[in-house]
């Protein structure tokens, strides 16, 4: 199993996954490390493991195994230079994506800091978590905002969770309660008013979802039914015509971020936060769908962008987990490179109609360019 995983790992050595640094009102993509596909499956989440499985000698000589496994002499120094350059790699977008997280928090925060006490009894600063599972992201962000000495009481964040498994219902009310002016909905977010959806527990807490095929991945526990909130609707309610404030949004919705984001989007909702947080699932979703989620989280910057008039979300993050957003087949989307890539083209028609647009289009940009005004 090792000798396949370090194969894997040296014949994707070069792959990159496209993370990029915080950015305002841009993308900030963040992707956890790439797990591979071994021939035996590994847990997931699992960097630590791999990076004790693996450590190199100086000379680069042998692959040593540290869990008392005989050492593999036989790889060539080539691959276990490739196998460590992986690793290190992977180490490194971990340790980005652990810092980007930690940005747009600490943005969140440093805003919230700054406001008086004044202006916090007007408008205090809020975070909605949505989708707070278990409340462990949430606790850390108050931790953090709390740290400081002499905060103002008025300036304490309020909260608003959301999160519909009743395991973890009687923690989160807790967890509101000692919050100013917070709240605690133990109910799944939805793009309609009123009534119920079926919630799949997941065997993993943490992706029990009302996609069942989300929530199967570990295997189900139970089925249950669980109230809905529309929360264009509240987010709108509570925040539009009100003053300005941090406003920190989470979405951790297990795959219902591409039925619900729709929603916020036609409705001016995501206008309202100053700071986005959206985790992605992309594999989640049936395969005939998957080309217009992906389209969704490519161009939802570019549409706030474009359709806020506040320049809110001032800044937006994405985190990607691979497993639930690469590898996974997209129907349509080659076609649709193909459509774009002139050097690919097989008739001999096609690719000189589009070796000349492109020139004619390259032209036509580098003019206007040149154009004052």
């Amino acid at each position: 199993m090792l000798a396949a995983l370090a194969v894997h790992l040296a014949a994707t050595a070069d792959e990159t996954n496209g993370s990029r640094p915080l950015a305002r009102r841009r993308r900030l993509r963040i992707d956890g490390p790439p797990d591979g596909n071994p021939a035996k499956m590994l847990p997931e989440n699992n960097l630590a493991r791999m990076r004790a499985m693996f450590r190199m000698g100086r000379n680069m000589s042998r692959l040593n195994i540290s869990d008392g496994q005989r050492p593999y002499y036989h790889l060539r120094p080539e691959l276990l230079k490739r196998v460590q350059t992986q690793v290190d790699e992977m180490d490194r977008l971990e340790h980005m994506k652990d810092r980007a997280m930690q940005d747009i928090v600490s943005d969140f925060i440093r805003q919230a800091h700054r406001l008086p006490a004044a202006a916090c009894r007007a408008a205090p600063p809020v975070v909605y978590d949505v989708g707070s599972n278990s409340g462990g992201w949430l606790k850390q962000v108050i931790k953090r905002h709390e740290a400081v000495a002499n905060l103002p009481r008025p300036c304490r964040l309020s909260v608003s969770i959301f999160e519909p498994q009743p395991a973890f219902a009687g923690m989160l009310s807790a967890l509101a309660a000692r919050q100013p002016n917070s709240r605690f909905y133990a109910a799944a977010v939805a793009a309609t008013d009123g009534g119920n959806l079926t919630m799949y527990v997941s065997a993993n807490d943490q992706t029990s979802s009302a996609n069942k095929a989300m929530a199967s991945r570990f295997g189900l526990r139970s089925t249950i039914t669980v109230p809905r909130i529309n929360l264009a609707r509240k987010l709108r309610g509570e925040f539009a015509g009100a003053p300005q404030r941090p406003l920190l949004l989470k979405l951790d919705v297990e795959s219902g971020e591409y039925d619900l984001l729709p929603s916020l989007l036609l409705s001016g909702s995501l206008c309202l936060p100053s700071h986005l947080l959206v985790e992605w699932h992309l594999n989640s979703l049936p395969p005939s769908r998957r080309l217009n989620g992906l389209s969704l989280r490519t161009t939802l910057v570019d549409l706030l962008k474009q359709g806020c008039p506040n320049g809110r979300p001032e800044i937006i993050a994405y985190e990607s987990y691979p497993p639930n957003n690469k590898w996974g087949d997209v129907p349509g989307l080659t076609d649709m490179a193909m459509d774009h890539l002139v050097h690919e083209a097989t008739d001999p028609v096609d690719a000189t109609l589009g070796h000349n647009t492109q020139l004619k289009w390259q032209a036509v940009h580098t003019t206007a360019k040149k154009r004052p005004g």
